[in-house]
């Protein structure tokens, strides 16, 4: 079993190469070449260590559409969060393969 010291010493080494990596102008995969570091180690104690924003959640790429209204016709009210009826959904399906 890795002793605290050891960890320590790893940490600090990791941590300092990081550092280094972020001042230079190349990048983290140039670096580690450059350095004789495993590029997939780096990456683990980047993450490890706290070196990388975390991710964030991804909104919906869902985008409303219907049909043009009538010249006479008021467009329907759109509801947040509301997704489309979905007999109209069949309808555009079919229209857009050209089957019945």
């Amino acid at each position: 079993m890795e002793s605290n010291e050891n960890k320590l010493q790893r940490n600090e080494f990791w941590e300092a190469h990081i550092l280094k990596a972020q001042e230079s102008e190349v990048s983290d995969g140039a670096y580690c070449l450059a350095n004789g570091l495993s590029k997939g180690s780096f990456y683990v104690h980047k993450k490890r260590l706290g070196f990388t924003k975390p991710h964030k959640s991804e909104r919906s790429t869902f985008v409303r559409v219907a049909p043009a209204p009538e010249r006479n016709e008021k467009p329907p009210k759109v509801e947040e969060n509301r997704l489309p009826d979905p007999k109209w959904v069949a309808q555009f399906a079919i229209a857009l393969l050209g089957k019945r």
